[in-house]
């Protein structure tokens, strides 16, 4: 615990995550960076958010969405299948973001009330992501196979379980987590 930094003795220093949450009661976010951070620290934060969020929740706290960027590095454990099933009654939208779908544990998947797709190519990952579509596999593999760059795949209780595909305008910013190339092609 000592190694990760996140605790103090010094109240001046500490933040609570009650207080934080209270400042955004009426509308905001809350972005906790784990970028850089160590396994260890990551299930420790992650832990200490759903634990917090919930006890939030029972006590009558406002509906929170969570966004799960890089969602396979931590989406594993067992501490997210009370969020997953319980808290999401409580008032919890969960909203996971990987590239990596075959890392997501079933439960996550087949308790996910919509999906958006974007071009995928393994096999492996469409036949996995495909339970939560609730309609057949082999629709979902080929439509998104075949997706262009900006097109998604929409499908779930937002489509009323029709799939749509959605273009996706793109932004104007630096992409973050992009591979850094050695050689620049102009």
């Amino acid at each position: 615990m000592e190694q990760t930094r996140l605790f103090t003795d010094n109240p001046q220093e500490a933040t609570e995550f009650e207080k934080e949450f209270e400042k955004i009661r009426s509308g905001g976010a809350l972005v906790i960076n784990l970028k850089l951070k160590s396994k260890d620290t990551i299930e420790l934060v992650v832990q200490t958010v759903l634990s917090k969020s919930q006890e939030i929740l029972e006590k009558g706290g406002s509906p929170v969405f969570i966004f799960a960027e890089e969602a396979h590095f931590y989406l594993r454990e067992t501490n997210w299948a009370d969020a997953v099933t319980r808290m999401r009654h409580l008032g919890t939208y969960q909203i996971y973001m990987t590239n990596t779908p075959t890392e997501i544990r079933e439960l996550v998947i087949r308790q996910a009330d919509n999906l958006f797709l974007f071009h995928l190519t393994e096999e492996s990952d469409l036949t996995h992501v495909s339970p939560a579509a609730k309609i057949d596999p082999e629709t979902i593999i080929q439509v998104a196979k075949a997706l262009p760059s900006r097109r998604c795949l929409a499908v779930g209780e937002v489509t009323n379980h029709y799939p749509f595909i959605v273009d996706v305008t793109s932004l104007d910013v630096k992409v973050a987590g992009a591979t850094r190339k050695y050689f620049e092609v102009p």
